[in-house]
């Protein structure tokens, strides 16, 4: 399984959430560079001017491993998903908001994995979400880092 089919197969699943499927928020494949808060509204910003919501993912490991003697073989793709939200103008209501998606997120990893994957084998969830902010200018982006690992397996006829 390619990083572009799994990665495409996570957006798909994550377009399912309602908060955050556009136009309401921004699914990207691929990590963006930003480094200002011009370039989160660029990438992440709705229409009105609002909010700042979108989720973008990377592989940031991938390891092969021998299960049994020259047979069976397991490839772990280890993924980072990670979400900003800010709302404009209302600091009382953002917080909350973000917290609910993020639930949402796993929730729908959870409930859909079998869609992305092969086989229903072939995956395993990491435990949680990893809930912060940052901070850019005088701009209060609240962000999560939710890992999750997608292991694949093959095996070698005989």
């Amino acid at each position: 399984m390619s990083w572009a089919t799994i990665s495409t197969a996570i957006a798909t699943t994550l377009a399912g959430v309602p908060s955050i499927a556009p136009p309401a928020g921004a699914i990207l494949t691929y990590e963006p560079n930003l480094n200002r808060h011009e370039e989160y509204v660029a990438h992440f910003g709705n229409a009105a001017g609002t909010a700042i919501n979108g989720w973008y993912m990377t592989r940031d490991g991938l390891n092969d491993e021998e299960q049994e003697t020259g047979q069976r073989f397991r490839r772990r793709h280890s993924i980072v998903l990670t979400g900003v939200f800010s709302l404009t103008g209302d600091a009382v209501a953002s917080e909350p908001a973000f917290q609910a998606i993020v639930e949402d997120v796993l929730d729908s990893l959870r409930a859909d994995q079998t869609v992305w994957v092969d086989h229903p084998e072939d995956v395993s969830m990491a435990g949680g979400a990893l809930i912060g902010h940052r901070v850019h200018g005088s701009y209060f982006i609240h962000s999560a880092e939710i890992r999750i690992q997608v292991d694949e397996y093959s095996e070698v006829a005989s």
